[in-house]
């Protein structure tokens, strides 16, 4: 499969399932589309997300 970023409407049809999988649990970000990715090699411009740290009261 190539990159999310450069799928057209047809082709994100027929690899639903695969991108439901990847995007459980994304870690990069595309800086171009702001598509999701849980592997870089996906994403054309790929931004690592960071995990926000919740406090406890």
């Amino acid at each position: 499969m190539k990159k999310i970023c450069k799928l057209d409407k047809k082709e994100t049809e027929r690899f639903v399932r695969e991108l439901l999988e990847d995007g459980r649990r994304p870690r990069y970000i595309c800086e171009a589309c702001a598509r999701l990715a849980f592997d870089r090699k996906q994403l054309c411009k790929p931004l690592r997300i960071r995990k926000k740290s919740v406090k406890k009261r």
